[in-house]
């Protein structure tokens, strides 16, 4: 991709070759999805993801055929940052919630406990081996949060440096037509509505 130029300090203006397709980039989007995709890859390093001791326990009630599924994914509940206290009586199973995890230096809060023992118990096999496309929801989340608040802005001017080093990393993403957040990050403008533009001027 050729960079033409930034509009509106909004979009990154993009052509295929001399006279291809133009594209227009979510400056934003874009540079998000770059950023989201480099921190997906360090979360997969263990020592990304810490722990955090809670002042005060937290608790969170469970049926006995969840406290007993989960007991067998006590090592892998720990291995993902969460540091629990399993106890049972016959009428009321609890988890005690000792620490929560910090992944990337973002403290995760008590509440995404439940998405993931849920994702434990539906398929607690597909967190063993940590890879970008198993990686459980609160993880997802923070890298998302990280890599929108620093990404490139809506309003920032950029140099065509800058531009190609967004178009660069898009190009390399995996996954490079969508934010972290499910927005598109480009648009075909077609050939009728660029040559409508010339005519106009």
């Amino acid at each position: 991709l050729r960079v033409v130029g930034q509009v509106e300090n909004k979009f990154i203006a993009a052509a295929e070759g001399i006279d291809g397709a133009l594209l227009l980039i979510d400056q934003h989007a874009a540079d998000e999805r770059v950023r989201l995709e480099k921190l997906l890859r360090l979360v997969l390093d263990p020592s990304s993801i810490s722990s955090q001791k809670l002042t005060t326990s937290e608790y969170l009630n469970v049926s006995q055929e969840e406290w007993l599924a989960l007991h067998n994914f006590e090592d892998l509940i720990i291995q993902w940052g969460w540091t629990l206290s399993f106890r049972s009586s016959l009428d009321a199973p609890c988890l005690r919630i000792l620490a929560v995890p910090v992944v990337l230096g973002v403290y995760i809060h008590v509440s995404a406990l439940p998405t993931f023992l849920q994702e434990l118990l539906h398929d607690g096999r597909h967190f063993v081996q940590r890879h970008r496309s198993r990686l459980p929801t609160f993880v997802r989340e923070a890298a998302a949060t990280l890599a929108c608040r620093s990404a490139i802005m809506f309003g920032d001017v950029l140099s065509v440096e800058e531009c190609e080093r967004v178009v660069k990393g898009l190009a390399e993403c995996e996954f490079p037509f969508e934010c972290a957040h499910g927005r598109p990050t480009l648009v075909q403008i077609s050939t009728e509505i660029v040559e409508t533009v010339k005519r106009s001027r």
